[in-house]
Formats: C-alpha cells, structure tokens, sequence
C-alpha cells in the first residue's frame, strides 16, 4: 500500500553505479495506489505518489545506464562485456518500469472517469460536467471578460498545453492536480500517448464548435498567434440588402482565394494560355491584391511556414471558413 510521501532514491548515494537496489524495484513493483470514493484527494494522492516513484526510479536507471556506457568506452574486453551485461539487465528493469508508470496512468484515468474527477487529462465528458464552474470562475477572475474571451482561453490552452503547461483559472478546482509538475507523458507508450492526444482533440474540438456558435472563427496569424475572427453572417434569399461594401464578409486575402479556388477560378486561370506573371497580375486584380502575393498564392508559398503540422492546421482553419461561410448562406458548388 502506498504512503502519501515521496521516494527519492538518488539521497544519501555515494556510489553513483549502485543507487539503485532490487528492494527499490520490488517497492515500485508492489505500489498500490488507494481507491478511496469517500476522499477523492487521498485516491488522487496515492496514484500521483507511485506515479512519481516510479518516474523517480526509471530516471536513476536510465542515469546508471548512461554511467555504464561512459565506463564502457574506456573498459577492457572483459570489463566491457561485463558492463554490457549490467547495461541489458538494467535496460530490462527500466522497461518494466516504464510498463508499471503507464499502468499506473491509465489506473488514474480510470479513477478520476469513476469519480467524477476533474484533471488535467480528464475526457470531455467530465470536463463538461465542470465546465460552467470554469466559466464561471474565469468571469470572476476577470469581471470584464465575456464567455469568447473564456472560450479563447481554454482553446489556446490546449494548443499550447506542452508549451505552458498551467492553467489558473483550471487550478480553481483542481488544486491536487499535482501529476501536471511530473514527467510522466515522455513515459508513455505509443498507444497511451495517443489515447490522451485524442482525450485532448476531444476537448478541443468542444472548445472550436462553441467558439463557432458565438459567432467567431479561430485563425492562426503567421506568428503562430491564435485569434478569434467574426464570421460573415447569413444572408437570407428574400432579405434586401443595400448595396454597400460594409455588408460584405470581411474575408481576409487567403480566405478569399480559397473561395477562388473552391469556385473553380483557379483552373480557368492557370489553364490559361499566357505568361505565368500575367496570370499573377490578373489574379491580384481579382484579389485586390499586389502582384508578389498573388505570385506566392498561385505557387503556394504565401506565408508557409517551415512546420509542415502548422502548415497543415492554418488551411484547414481557412478552409474551414470557407465552408462555414457556404453552408450557412445553402451555397452549393457542383465539383
């Protein structure tokens, strides 16, 4: 059973080959975390202690490991194989120390689904049922603020959650969530990682479809910055609409050239029979653009960024618009 302390095992080590006992191995072996319904936070506790452990115990391993390589280079025949005998029980111990960590995780998972626990890897069924206290809270911390600039919030949280790991507004309840401050994601699986990249998505995709019902489209700028664009509202058949251009959607150069492409435009044009930068030139003067990025536009090199993820986020946001925009006003384009 586990004790609500911390192990660390490296204190008090002089030798820095042999820190690491099989009585240690056995302790993280043996850790089973309490399942309390009446103390959610002892429950809670309890895994993020044998979760910490056994980090704590895979970290030394991996460091006597890298003292055994270095020792290894300068050793003899026989001292070397020697070492490389160490080195493969020891990576041995390691993996099932990373097997033991990442059924520790799921086992909170599955605690917190039980529970009703809010955390930071909680699926979007529980983070729904928290999620007017969130609200609620964010307005109270930010008496000015209005349910988008909540929305914003949470959504460039989930973008950047690797990057700035904290949320204040999300610690108002869940002020136990300590597994946040321990490096257990770089030891899960390939599975599991991609179990809680998917909880993530989940989240996120709540996050981008309310932001939509406010009347805002999410856009990433070229600096990576994300912001809230208005969306074009509808415009009824019978309604009569004066002719101004300040009742025009306020698309900005891509968005309209993707209403170029998905019109079918694009094809006419480079199907055209002249020089390429006369199709740039009457391309910018459909876009009200300058010719240089109607040239990047038509080469597909108008603000590319040298990640390929980014890349592909920014035109399905864009795309997305696009699309927005046609299925709101019933207009259908024949592929």
């Amino acid at each position: 059973m586990m004790e609500n302390e911390v192990y660390d095992f490296t204190e008090n080590q002089h030798d820095d080959e042999d820190f690491l006992s099989d009585d240690e191995l056995d302790f993280l072996g043996a850790s089973e975390p309490i399942d309390d319904g009446e103390d959610l936070t002892l429950g809670y506790d309890s895994f993020f202690h044998a979760i910490l452990t056994g980090v704590t115990l895979h970290h030394n391993l991996q460091k006597k490991i890298n003292l055994l390589v270095e020792k290894s280079a300068n050793a003899s025949f026989n001292e070397s194989k020697s070492i490389n005998e160490e080195t493969i029980a020891l990576s041995k111990k390691m993996f099932n120390a990373g097997n033991t960590i990442n059924q520790l995780v799921m086992a909170t998972y599955d605690f917190c689904e039980k529970e009703n626990k809010f955390w930071h890897g909680c699926s979007l069924e529980v983070y729904k049922n928290y999620y007017p206290v969130l609200k609620e809270n964010y307005k109270t911390k930010f008496p000015d603020s209005e349910e988008v600039d909540f929305l914003k919030s949470e959504y460039v949280y989930f973008i950047e959650e690797e990057i700035n790991g904290l949320n204040t507004n999300h610690n108002t309840i869940a002020l136990d969530d300590k597994l946040k401050l321990v490096d257990y994601i770089s030891k899960l699986n390939i599975d599991n990682m991609e179990f809680f990249n998917v909880v993530k998505q989940r989240k996120q995709d709540f996050i981008a479809d309310e932001i939509a019902k406010h009347g805002f489209a999410i856009e990433i700028s070229q600096k990576n910055k994300i912001e809230l664009v208005k969306t074009p509202e509808r415009i009824e058949d019978n309604e009569d609409v004066p002719l101004d251009i300040s009742n025009l959607p306020k698309f900005n150069l891509e968005q309209r050239y993707e209403i170029f492409k998905q019109l079918g435009f694009e094809k006419t044009l480079l199907s055209l029979d002249i020089l390429k930068k006369n199709k740039n030139t009457l391309l910018a003067l459909i876009l009200g653009s300058n010719v240089d990025n109607a040239k990047k536009l038509l080469d597909g090199t108008y603000k590319i960024s040298s990640d390929k993820e980014k890349n592909k986020m920014r035109s399905a946001e864009i795309t997305g618009v696009v699309e927005d925009f046609f299925e709101r006003n019933n207009i259908k384009i024949k592929k």
